[in-house]
């Protein structure tokens, strides 16, 4: 009976490595990407509150909620985007992305935009869109701020990512 129960036992084991190994970890690129296009997405469809979520300046104290719905209240609206594939150097990684937008009163036709070229951080593990505030200002300069609330080295409070009042319903579709 002993006999068994070992065998069983290292026959569990070995099943458990042989499956551990069978699921791969998503590359650089590939978790870069699928960021890219969850942040394009949302901004196609004007959730204000995923877009808010993924910037690095939300995490940094240089933009508020509402920083975002004013930045983001536009004449244009996004129509489609395409995502090239990134480029990794270390933790900061640029995206090239194809735009199409269309204006109120064009009835749905669009047009075309160069093709931009996005940059993107990771933080903790995790790719945010944009820049942090250290790579935007050179070491040593002032940093300005986006809010209207003093500069950028006073505490901020920690940004509300509650709908209303800050983003009102723009973030639902």
């Amino acid at each position: 009976m002993r006999k068994v129960l070992k065998s069983w036992m290292v026959a569990s084991v070995m099943a458990c490595v042989a499956l551990i190994g069978c699921v791969e970890k998503k590359s650089d690129s590939e978790e870069l990407q699928d960021r890219a296009k969850a942040y394009w997405e949302a901004m196609r469809v004007n959730d204000l509150i995923t877009i808010y979520q993924m910037e690095t300046a939300s995490l940094d104290g240089r933009m508020i909620a509402a920083d975002m719905r004013n930045m983001l209240n536009l004449p244009s609206r996004l129509l489609s985007y395409d995502l090239k594939p990134p480029v990794i150097t270390g933790d900061t990684a640029t995206v090239d992305v194809d735009l199409t937008l269309t204006k109120s009163g064009m009835k749905g036709k669009g047009f075309s935009i160069p093709t931009r070229n996005d940059h993107w951080t990771r933080i903790d593990g995790k790719w945010y869109h944009g820049r942090t505030k250290d790579a935007v200002a050179p070491p040593g300069s002032p940093s300005p701020s986006v809010t209207p609330q003093g500069d950028a080295s006073s505490p901020q409070p920690a940004p509300s990512l509650n709908p209303s009042p800050a983003l009102g319903n723009a973030g639902k579709s």
